[in-house]
């Protein structure tokens, strides 16, 4: 189905009323912008915006990406638990209820934005498909898959990185250490966070079970799935601080006006 072109307004407040105004530059949008063609078919959804080459998969409705970077960040946040050894420790006696209520958060926050599986876009459908053969008949592992897929739709900056460093690579692992080595962000924030995310990895990887699991992640995903496409690229490279394809945001300029 193809929705004609529209204009949605979106107002956002002036800076000066939020007690946070780094912060609350997140929220600022153009007044105006103007869809070309919205479309949702059997590829899943997409969205072209005027005056730009190649449509984005999906839709980044405001509200779905603040929700699905609200799960995000209390996800990662919750990995610092991992990076050391008593975090580690009280994790593996208690990690069942750890997670059952991670997936209840997540599931209150992201509940109305859940897509129907046939409209996830191609990586989507290929992290939905392994998920949900690990998850097997457990609801909160299924539950957990679909939470996993829906900030990966919403949240292009995060999938561009990883759909780059895991379509890169053959294993998890690999994925990682490019997550890591390609991350330019000022401050190094991202980058700490990767290092974060891959040292609470190296951790886990001495639990035999974890350890199965990321084995069987590896010979069950196809990785050219998970590679980015022209139209992903075109929209990926023109996000700074990450060195998609390992080229710098210079050299990927002069890639992108090419496409």
């Amino acid at each position: 189905m193809v929705e004609p072109e529209k204009k949605y307004h979106i107002v956002s407040l002036p800076l000066e009323v939020f007690e946070n105004q780094e912060q609350a530059k997140v929220n600022l949008t153009p007044e105006v912008v103007i869809i070309k063609e919205l479309k949702y078919d059997d590829l899943g959804i997409s969205c072209w915006v005027e005056g730009q080459k190649y449509p984005m998969k999906g839709y980044p409705l405001p509200h779905s990406v603040d929700a699905a970077m609200v799960v995000k960040r209390a996800l990662i946040d919750g990995l610092r638990i991992f990076s050391s050894l008593s975090g580690l420790v009280y994790c593996l006696f208690h990690w069942k209820k750890i997670l059952a209520n991670f997936v209840d958060f997540s599931n209150i926050v992201l509940v109305r934005f859940y897509l129907k599986p046939e409209k996830y876009c191609r990586s989507g459908r290929e992290v939905y498909r392994v998920g949900m053969e690990l998850a097997g008949n457990s609801e909160v592992y299924r539950r957990l898959v679909k939470c996993i897929v829906m900030i990966w739709e919403y949240d292009d900056a995060y999938r561009y990185r990883f759909q780059d460093a895991f379509g890169a690579g053959e294993n998890v692992r690999e994925g990682l250490e490019t997550l890591l080595d390609r991350e330019t962000s000022e401050g190094n924030e991202m980058k700490a966070k990767w290092r974060m995310v891959l040292k609470a990895f190296s951790w886990l990887m001495f639990i035999p079970k974890f350890s199965r699991l990321v084995k069987k992640i590896d010979e069950l995903t196809n990785w050219n799935e998970l590679k980015l496409d022209i139209a992903d690229k075109y929209h990926a490279f023109a996000k700074p601080n990450y060195d998609f394809g390992n080229f710098s945001f210079e050299e990927r300029q002069v890639q992108r006006n090419n496409f």
